[in-house]
């Protein structure tokens, strides 16, 4: 069966810099820390991603850090 993580970011309004990630997988498993390449670490196996607004904002801050995990190549 296909995995799936649910995801939102938190970005400074002025500097764009990542305040907080937030994601739950199907399995229960959460993960909330502005550690970017923890999240990738979390995202491991996860085939699907999905989030509000995900393509117009959140994708712009982690595209290239979860490139690395297969999930959105």
């Amino acid at each position: 069966m296909k995995s799936i993580a649910f995801i939102d970011l938190e970005v400074h309004p002025k500097n764009e810099s990542i305040l907080d990630i937030g994601s739950i997988k199907k399995s229960g498993n959460i993960f909330h820390s502005k550690a970017i390449m923890d999240f990738v670490s979390f995202l491991k196996g996860t085939d699907y991603l999905c989030g509000h607004n995900i393509i117009n904002h959140d994708l712009k801050y982690i595209k290239h850090a979860i490139e690395k995990t297969g999930v959105a190549s």
